[in-house]
């Protein structure tokens, strides 16, 4: 079993019209509901890859009931703690020919009764789990005691924990040592990580060495960069995610999860993630990709080594492509 936490999934409504007119009653063109980046995803593509996903955490109001319902159609098994509204509900407004407007209410909080209902659920699945993926937004102090204390609580029970986590404290969770970190631009801006593509790969490189942390994962540009101690390996496939999917970085985490509770060969890891980074599309939501786009792409792509035998090789035109 793979514990998949999705401490506050959120939601996104959004809402199209041609021309907004203040101070008027409008019909609108379009109104869709969809989950927003969080580890629900995660658990899809660990489903599609016949993986053993478990997903735990908080969810409330509409959405609530949203989640568990693409959870319970997927046959993904599930133990959310019920909150009577969305933890998260992004409303996005789009209108002809003009840059969408983006608005979110962190309004429903998590408090300490949560964190100790979410303690008390965690403890009982801890012992069945070979993995902890830990998905979650730290934008309240609870949602992150709740996580740090789920990354000690995996620690002491010798569990290898994926960080997949958004928001300002990232040098918390991994001052605590993950086994395997999914990196992205806000996260390295935060940690000072800056320059060019090499630079920051680099960059990574030394922090891992630095937190003896085992692998890193970065999608740069269009290639996922697997990082650890011995080597650094790029992916070489074209027709990488379109643009502004929002779910690439979970299903990073999802596919990660699998190939290291399988122990595949870092190559291998490298491998699976592009493949899976390269298959989503948000054309056929809720269906965000196929087991078929996976291994199709999967099998195509190639792995240059871009550090190995304590050197760096970033000269190839292909690098500086990064």
């Amino acid at each position: 079993m793979i514990l998949t936490i999705a401490l506050n999934p959120s939601i996104e409504k959004r809402l199209k019209l041609k021309r907004l007119v203040f101070g008027k009653e409008q019909a609108l063109d379009e109104y869709r509901l969809s989950i927003g980046g969080s580890s629900v995803y995660s658990a899809y593509i660990i489903k599609l890859l016949q993986g053993d996903p478990y997903v735990l955490g908080f969810a409330g109001g509409i959405g609530g009931r949203y989640i568990k319902n693409f959870l319970d159609r997927n046959r993904i098994k599930s133990n959310l703690v019920l909150k009577k509204q969305e933890l998260e509900s992004v409303f996005i407004l789009e209108t002809l020919n003009q840059q969408e407007t983006r608005l979110i209410d962190h309004s429903e909080g998590l408090d300490s009764q949560d964190g100790r209902n979410f303690k008390h659920k965690l403890v009982g699945h801890l012992k069945g789990c070979k993995v902890i993926l830990l998905n979650g937004n730290t934008y309240d102090q609870q949602a992150l005691k709740i996580m740090t204390d789920t990354m000690d609580l995996a620690t002491e029970a010798g569990k290898r924990v994926i960080l997949s986590v958004e928001g300002n404290d990232i040098d918390t969770f991994i001052s605590k040592i993950p086994y395997a970190w999914i990196v992205d631009e806000e996260q390295l801006e935060i940690l000072g990580i800056k320059g060019s593509q090499e630079s920051k790969i680099k960059q990574v490189h030394d922090f891992i060495i630095k937190y003896k942390i085992h692998y890193a994962f970065y999608l740069a540009g269009k290639n996922v960069v697997g990082i650890s101690k011995k080597k650094i390996c790029a992916s070489q496939l074209r027709d990488m995610a379109e643009d502004n999917v929002i779910w690439v970085k979970e299903a990073m985490a999802g596919g990660i999860a699998v190939a290291i509770s399988r122990k595949y060969e870092f190559e291998r890891m490298i491998k699976l993630t592009a493949g899976i980074v390269s298959a989503i599309h948000k054309k056929n939501y809720p269906v965000i990709c196929t087991r078929k786009e996976i291994d199709i792409n999967t099998n195509r792509c190639k792995i240059v080594e871009l550090f190995s035998k304590g050197k760096y090789y970033f000269k190839d035109e292909f690098y500086g492509n990064l």
